[in-house]
């Protein structure tokens, strides 16, 4: 991938960011009008672009997957990151947290895997 490449995709990204949000407005005219025109590399450019935009929006929030019936009301958590929280029916008991790139992982299946694994 060309360094001209990952400069226009982070100038894209940057217009993308609105008071430190991502704008959704903003990235559908940015996709449109890329794919309008269709620049040299634009394939490129745009995959380069959705990788920043993943990149950013993953490291805005927390995700918190529970098993079922499990009430997160009982538990506060406080951060300014935005909290998502799902029920996944594979986890039997324990709570996964991924956090950007890090991956808490509390869940029973988790903790066999560690001593599977050791």
């Amino acid at each position: 991938m060309t360094s001209k490449v990952k400069q226009t995709a982070k100038q894209l990204f940057k217009l993308s960011i609105m008071d430190g949000v991502v704008n959704e407005k903003r990235v559908h005219e940015i996709v449109s009008a890329l794919v309008a025109r269709k620049p040299l590399h634009y394939v490129q450019i745009l995959q380069t672009y959705k990788n920043l935009l993943e990149k950013f929006l993953t490291s805005q929030e927390i995700v918190i997957e529970t098993p079922k019936g499990f009430d997160m009301k009982d538990n506060a958590i406080k951060s300014n990151k935005k909290i998502v929280v799902y029920e996944n029916s594979e986890i039997v008991c324990g709570v996964k947290v991924i956090d950007g790139d890090w991956v808490y992982d509390n869940t029973l299946e988790g903790k066999l895997l560690t001593i599977t694994n050791f």
